[in-house]
């Protein structure tokens, strides 16, 4: 075992301040953004509980889930001692995941790539639709992103304590970190001429699983400590796992996490690429002995994300996007002088062309992970700030549009925020609500229905998209995934309305 070398960090902190400082560059513009969805409603949210609330962990019970402490932790230390404003969330977040790249680049020099393939893989990194589409939003998957990377530079050079703390501190900003520790333990069973069909041959006596215990230590310690914050969770709100992760993780969602791993946002472009080097080191001389090639782990850890971690949204399989770099950057480099650069070209102008959702379904879940969703973004501001004028005594909505008509001002929607009226509201308090906003939510449509078919709702406005049409009396909903739309209706509720 290896201590983590000076030179290491030393190299990565070099390469660190101009990878930030050509990240933010790129990125400015969006800084003064409001907050999207997810950012909105769950990781700002909580790190102003918890810049509020601190360790009074009596009040967490308020929750419905918490999230993993280090990424709201930090969003909530710079909320109390710098700033709460969204420029300053939204950098936060950005210099996250501007620490991907560093990683990424020394990892590409450890899988014997030269400076250039090294260069390269940073390139095709940032030019992929998801990682420049997401870095900045204030979502916590580049930010684990970025201990999963660091994680892996530094198991792979040999430094098993580094791993260990990488690993850790990744689970501790999103679950899904887990996977590296998956491979990592493979790796290290070959390192030492072992392997999982070797262990179960031999019997499970406890002291030969007392020795691959502690062989394996490295991957143990960020699982159980992965397992103390679940339990943890049990404590705070009342769950281990809070029922907001179901449907989201689960074997039902195994094909769209292969589809958005290996194809959708310009994927299979960078699979492609990697094809040379893969064929390389499973028929190179090398072929025989796996423990003498990491770049056969490297791409079995980027195989093994969505099995480990199946959902549904493409965000989710971020954390293998910079494993996939390396190995195509090394591929290109595989290639013949006359078809390597155009071979570069080529994948880096698919990969622009995607920057706007070409490579992706256009319904609105996807749209985070391209620039499309700054289009759903203005609409959302435009439906706030017609709320907002006609100064309502309260609007029937669900999410996203209850975070963004309550926010603070300093969330970039409204300075002054709107009364919001629950749809699950008895029905006198449904009637007093002066208007009812359908946009990308199911909860509102029975509601939506119910005081339609009373005669209780007019279409007042229908921001966004033409179509669907609104057709009167027919009372037909917006289909949440789809129709970009947002429609806002006022209420009056006739005498003879009952809900």
């Amino acid at each position: 075992m290896r201590p983590v070398h000076p030179r290491l960090f030393l190299a990565w902190g070099a390469l660190f301040v101009p990878c930030a400082l050509g990240l933010m560059l790129l990125k400015g513009s969006t800084l003064d953004e409001p907050h999207l969805w997810d950012a909105l409603g769950c990781y700002v949210g909580q790190a102003r509980f918890i810049a509020q609330h601190g360790l009074d962990l009596s009040r967490y019970s308020e929750l419905g889930f918490v999230r993993p402490p280090l990424f709201t932790g930090t969003l909530a230390a710079v909320m109390h001692w710098i700033s709460a404003s969204r420029q300053a969330m939204h950098l936060t977040t950005l210099l996250f995941c501007a620490a991907i790249l560093p990683s990424l680049y020394l990892l590409t020099r450890t899988l014997s790539g030269s400076r250039a393939a090294a260069l390269l893989a940073v390139v095709l990194c940032v030019a992929t639709p998801s990682f420049f589409a997401q870095s900045g939003l204030v979502h916590s998957d580049l930010p684990a992103t970025a201990f999963t990377t660091l994680a892996w530079l530094l198991l792979l050079r040999g430094q098993q304590r580094g791993f260990a703390v990488a690993a850790t501190l990744g689970v501790l900003t999103k679950e899904s970190a887990y996977f590296v520790c998956v491979p990592a333990a493979l790796w290290l069973l070959w390192q030492q001429g072992q392997s999982l069909r070797t262990i179960l041959r031999r019997g499970p006596l406890a002291g030969r699983w007392l020795h691959h215990a502690l062989l394996l230590w490295p991957v143990i310690v960020p699982i159980a400590v992965l397992a103390a914050w679940q339990l943890g969770q049990r404590f705070l709100v009342g769950a281990v796992l809070p029922s907001i992760y179901s449907g989201y993780v689960g074997p039902g969602n195994l094909p769209a996490s292969l589809l958005h791993n290996v194809v959708t946002g310009g994927r299979l472009f960078l699979v492609l690429a990697a094809l040379p080097v893969l064929w390389a080191a499973w028929h190179g001389r090398d072929s025989e002995d796996p423990r003498r090639d990491p770049r056969r782990i490297t791409a079995l850890a980027f195989v093994l994300l969505p099995f480990l971690f199946p959902t549904p949204l493409p965000r989710y399989q971020l954390p293998s996007l910079p494993l996939l770099c390396a190995l195509a950057a090394l591929g290109l480099f595989q290639l013949s002088r006359l078809w390597r650069v155009p071979a570069m070209a080529a994948v880096l102008a698919l990969l622009v062309l995607g920057l706007n959702g070409l490579w992706f379904r256009r319904d609105n879940a996807h749209k985070e992970v391209s620039m499309a969703y700054r289009e759903q973004l203005r609409l959302y501001k435009q439906a706030t700030a017609w709320l907002a004028a006609a100064s309502p005594r309260g609007v029937i909505a669900g999410f996203p549009m209850t975070s963004m008509l309550t926010a603070p001002p300093e969330d970039g929607f409204l300075d002054r925020r709107v009364p919001i009226v629950a749809a699950t509201a008895d029905p006198a308090t449904l009637c007093r609500a002066d208007f009812l906003v359908e946009a990308q939510d199911d909860t509102v449509g029975p509601v939506l229905q119910k005081l339609g078919r009373c005669g209780a709702l007019q279409l007042a406005v229908q921001l966004g998209p033409t179509t669907p049409v609104f057709v009167p009396g027919t009372w037909a909903l917006l289909d949440p995934e789809r129709d970009a739309a947002i429609r806002i209706y006022r209420v009056s509720c006739p005498e003879s309305c009952r809900l």
